[in-house]
């Protein structure tokens, strides 16, 4: 039967294998009940997706509890690497990050934990070595936001060759304009990509709820800018020009058969 350090490092090779997280849980619950506990409530939450809205209060307060308590030590593998962490499915996959940082540690982060999300900070002067990681395919979710990428940052990101998994994309506050978004739309760097947080851009181009279900939350109408309107006709209604949620990155930070999309 597998160690938890067998398992551990599996998880790490097959993040997004949800068995091998309850395997884990399985074997570590003897010593540590709490986070087996948090491993299996997290994975919870994800198979019911929206349908965690109605699950029972205690079950999201118990999450709340427990990863307040035993969340700084189940990270401190990455803490000191990282300026800032999340923990997703019982582990921290998403961090934050300088530019800098990852390009001089990036690895060994990778190396302690399941990361999938990450956030960067400081991108500029940095954007050609980044665009050059492999570490870039391990990756759910890229956040730039704030940082001054503008047009020409977008034509660079989009050069990598690295960028297959990603499914969503902060590029708010960033001065990208008409032509940056129109490379996002015509490039085939991003084939996965469901959604692109666009707000405080000189353009918009993103779809925006209408109108919400009071109970739910479910999008009930959807209103399409008039760039991303032109966008549609040149490049067809692409998932990050159409998708709308009351919660985006609560949806798409789960694996890609999570949620619809």
């Amino acid at each position: 039967m597998p160690t938890p350090s067998e398992l551990y490092e599996a998880i790490l090779a097959d993040p997004d294998n949800v068995d091998l997280r309850l395997r884990y849980a399985d074997a570590v619950a003897p010593q540590d009940p709490d986070h087996a506990e948090l491993i299996r409530l997290d994975v919870e939450k994800e198979r019911l997706g929206r349908q965690a809205l109605h699950a029972p209060p205690e079950q999201a307060k118990r999450r709340r509890q427990l990863s307040r308590a035993i969340g700084p030590r189940i990270a401190a593998g990455v803490a000191p690497l990282v300026s800032g962490w999340q923990l997703r499915r019982g582990f921290p996959e998403l961090v934050e990050m300088s530019a800098a940082d990852f390009l001089d540690h990036g690895a060994e982060v990778f190396r302690r934990a399941p990361v999938r999300h990450l956030a960067l900070t400081g991108v500029a002067g940095h954007l050609d070595a980044l665009i050059a990681s492999p570490l870039m395919g391990r990756l759910s979710s890229l956040e730039l936001s704030d940082n001054p990428l503008g047009d020409d940052g977008v034509e660079t990101l989009l050069r990598s060759p690295h960028l297959g998994n990603i499914r969503l994309l902060g590029l708010s506050r960033t001065g990208v304009g008409p032509r940056g978004a129109e490379a996002l739309a015509a490039t085939s760097a991003l084939p996965q990509l469901r959604y692109v947080n666009f707000v405080g851009n000189p353009v918009e181009v993103t779809a925006r709820p209408a109108g919400e279900d009071a109970i739910d939350g479910r999008v009930l109408d959807v209103e399409y800018p008039e760039f991303g309107r032109l966008l549609m006709d040149r490049y067809g209604k692409l998932p990050w020009l159409t998708y709308t949620s009351p919660n985006p990155a609560n949806d798409l930070y789960w694996p890609p058969d999570f949620g619809e999309v």
